[in-house]
């Protein structure tokens, strides 16, 4: 619910939640790839999933 992205600078910041809002940063160089994914059930309505691929980083050093 109350899903969005919005670029700023060389970045995508992904929001989504209802009650209690989540927030995803991702730079625009770690992205690999976009799918876009449809089912027969969403696509009369226009809906579609939309996948990332991005290069993943690590928390912890070494």
């Amino acid at each position: 619910a109350n899903f969005t992205v919005v670029k700023r600078d060389e970045e995508l910041f992904i929001t989504r939640g209802l009650i209690e809002k989540k927030q995803t940063t991702i730079p625009l160089t770690r992205i690999q790839a976009i799918r876009i994914g449809e089912n027969l059930i969403r696509q009369p309505f226009g809906y579609a999933t939309v996948y990332i691929e991005s290069a993943g980083g690590s928390i912890e050093k070494g």
